[in-house]
């Protein structure tokens, strides 16, 4: 797609607006779960409307394979580097960081929406929408910004009602139970995927909490003074937790008891993080593939299945959390996959990734054949491999693979 230029005072995005972008040189769009959504161009200075991208308007494209239009503010453009400069936008919804919102409190996901929505001192055309239904009290205690209360790291809506997809589309924003599906498409290697990088990282995780409320004169905790999620998990490791923002007054022990336990059983802090990045070729941008677009269509916070069983790794339940689209050609040039769920390995950070090193070389050699492949072990639980046209590389919890 070509990408489109418009005046920031912008509304609507049906037309031309400004001109279309034809000189632009790359452009790609990069967004997370929950996280970044920008816009990177490269544009020569001699192109048609070099001078009206300095107005610092917005630019509107294709942002993955669904081929909805979404606009994006542009915040920077960098000086030019042999007559071509990036030009660097956000989605429109970074505008909520603009949009103060009042104090207020809630009974429910559903009702925080639409308070933060009534309390907006200036809405700047934002709605706000969710298919949550979880029932616990929200409060803003002070004024902030709406993006901050949808996705901020303290006492945001994301951190109280926990496991949910944003989704951002034009001026309205989503909180959904989960934004993506379950789609039964395989990534496996020599078939759609073409290199692999795993991390899992237990590092900060903890198993219970040593829950206190006070109010600055009177304090509350609990006799037994730890409380474990409803299934307990081993080895323990609490941590001291503040609940005091989540009662309006002082609340009895077995209150205090019953919201560390619900916290605890909804955010499962026992989790370390678990992301592989991998190339991949998209089956449905392949010819070959083409009958079969409908079901091997797949996007962010859809769920994927990797194999790369030679390896010995092997994700059956991912999910899709970034993803980089190249809007001139209309393809993925990257997508990251978190597990969403996987099994505990080691809550002290001690636990390996799910990779037999000491049968990597056997199964490899089987593969390829041993005559043209090389090896090296550093006796610290390092392997290398090599062989023309392929490298894998075990460092730790961390595998590599390049081919």
């Amino acid at each position: 797609m070509t990408p489109i230029l418009f005046p920031h005072s912008a509304t609507t995005f049906t037309t031309n607006g400004t001109g279309r972008l034809v000189d632009a040189i790359s452009c790609v769009v990069t967004e997370e779960r929950n996280g970044i959504y920008e816009l990177e161009m490269r544009y020569p200075v001699t192109g048609k409307w070099f001078t009206e991208l300095l107005q610092m308007g917005i630019i509107v494209v294709i942002h993955d394979d669904n081929h909805d239009l979404q606009p994006f503010d542009i915040y920077k453009i960098s000086a030019p580097l042999d007559g071509i400069v990036t030009v660097y936008a956000h989605h429109i919804s970074y505008r909520l960081n603009n949009v103060m919102v009042r104090p207020f409190t809630a009974t429910s996901a559903r009702d925080a929406m639409e308070q933060l929505r009534s309390h907006a001192f200036n809405t700047m055309r934002f709605t706000y929408s969710t298919d949550k239904t979880v029932g616990s009290p929200y409060e803003l205690s002070s004024p902030r910004n709406a993006r901050s209360v949808l996705l901020g790291e303290e006492n945001s809506l994301l951190d109280v009602y926990g496991k949910s997809d944003f989704k951002f589309d034009l001026f309205h924003v989503y909180m959904l139970q989960n934004r993506g599906t379950a789609t039964g498409v395989t990534v496996r290697y020599g078939k759609n995927m073409t290199g692999l990088v795993r991390e899992r990282d237990v590092s900060g995780t903890f198993s219970a909490v040593c829950p206190y409320w006070t109010d600055g004169e009177e304090s509350v905790y609990l006799p037994e003074i730890i409380v474990r999620p409803t299934v307990p998990i081993s080895p323990m490791v609490p941590v001291t937790m503040d609940f005091s923002d989540q009662f309006e007054e002082k609340p009895t022990e077995q209150q205090l008891r019953e919201k560390a336990q619900a916290w605890l059983d909804t955010n499962q802090p026992w989790l370390g993080t678990d992301t592989i990045t991998i190339d991949f070729t998209a089956l449905w941008q392949t010819p070959e593939y083409k009958d079969y677009a409908a079901i091997q269509r797949v996007g962010l916070c859809d769920t994927v299945s990797v194999y790369y069983t030679d390896m010995g790794i092997i994700s059956e339940d991912a999910k899709i959390v970034r993803v980089v689209f190249d809007v001139l050609t209309e393809r993925y040039n990257e997508l990251t996959l978190g597990t969403i769920v996987k099994k505990f390995v080691a809550i002290t950070g001690s636990g390996s990734l799910d990779v037999n090193i000491s049968a990597i070389a056997n199964r490899v050699a089987a593969q390829i054949g041993t005559g043209a492949l090389t090896s090296s072990d550093d006796g610290a639980g390092n392997v290398t491999l090599k062989k023309i046209g392929i490298s894998a590389t075990s460092s730790g919890n961390n595998v590599t693979i390049t081919g």
